[in-house]
């Protein structure tokens, strides 16, 4: 009988742990690991002194913070993401269209350097300066110090992008659990950031096309489809190019007296010239052509002007 009553001790203490059930232990850790990380966002600034007030202040500098991922922001300006997971990211959202090169990136701040026209220009943010400074090759570094802000203001601030990565981008990283951090193909994130973006960016093809392409055509309702047939038609459209040139077909006219100019007036001609096949051979299109003379010193030439287009592409 001693046996038998130890048996139900047992399986009680199984069941609970100081008076609290296990399934609700359990449900605690999950519940802690599906709940988001705190978000971090500071506001940077560079300090200006009494002399230099009357320039008008500088425009602010945002940065938010989710585990080892940054965005940059500008109030009206274009939001970029700093990250190491650039898989299926749209570039114009990276800093610097993902032309950077990225040194370093941790959860204490990030080094990026991209080279313009042969000079490199570094960026760094360090968390524990609480700075941005940003410095291209021999000269003085622009420092700009860094204090804490709201998220509430960041999301703010993202809403009057032009351009560039919406702020729920972060946002849809920040778990602590690696399982539950979503990546852009997910089918709701991709109607968070749709909606971020179609909300405060009507013109935004860019990003519109983007969140949507990544999609399996199958998931998109058909104004989702609509959606992205539009962003698709306008980006097409926007990205392509019209030209108009001039080019020598050979003949010319010159003056013999006081003395033969022939050579320099085929020689004018030639140098007025665009040649048409260079431009075929990248993909234009001749739309329309017709005989044209031009004149040059002493001379005139026989050729033709020639309108031509080319399809846009769609940016990556």
């Amino acid at each position: 009988m001693t046996e038998e009553l130890k048996k139900p001790k047992n399986k009680l203490a199984t069941t609970f742990i100081l008076g609290i059930p296990i399934s609700a232990l359990l449900g605690g850790v999950g519940f802690f690991l599906a709940s988001p990380l705190p978000t971090t966002a500071w506001v940077c600034k560079s300090a200006t002194t009494k002399s230099d007030t009357s320039l008008g202040s500088e425009p602010e500098t945002y940065v938010a913070k989710v585990k080892d991922e940054y965005m940059l922001l500008f109030e009206g300006g274009k939001n970029q993401l700093i990250t190491a997971q650039t898989d299926k990211i749209p570039k114009q959202w990276l800093y610097n269209n993902g032309e950077g090169g990225l040194q370093k990136i941790s959860e204490n701040g990030f080094e990026d350097v991209v080279i313009v026209d042969d000079v490199p220009y570094k960026t760094i943010f360090d968390i524990k300066k609480s700075s941005v400074i940003t410095q291209a090759r021999d000269t003085d570094p622009s420092i700009e110090t860094c204090h804490l802000t709201d998220w509430d203001k960041i999301k703010k601030i993202s809403s009057t992008s032009e351009a560039g990565a919406p702020i729920e981008y972060l946002e849809a990283r920040n778990y602590r659990f690696k399982q539950l951090i979503k990546q852009m193909g997910d089918l709701k994130v991709a109607r968070t950031l749709l909606s971020a973006v179609t909300y405060t960016r009507k013109d935004d093809a860019y990003s519109i096309y983007h969140i949507l392409s990544r999609l399996p055509p199958s998931a998109l309702t058909t104004i989702e489809k609509d959606q992205l047939e539009a962003a698709k038609k306008k980006l097409l459209t926007s990205e392509a190019k019209q030209l108009q040139l001039w080019e020598f077909t050979g003949g010319y006219s010159y003056r013999q007296y006081p003395y033969n100019n022939s050579e320099q007036v085929q020689s004018d001609c030639q140098s007025n010239s665009q040649l048409v096949e260079q431009y075929t051979q990248e993909g234009y299109a001749i739309v329309s052509q017709s005989q044209s003379t031009r004149n040059v010193s002493n001379g005139s030439c026989q050729g033709r002007d020639v309108l031509l287009t080319k399809e846009g592409g769609i940016p990556e």
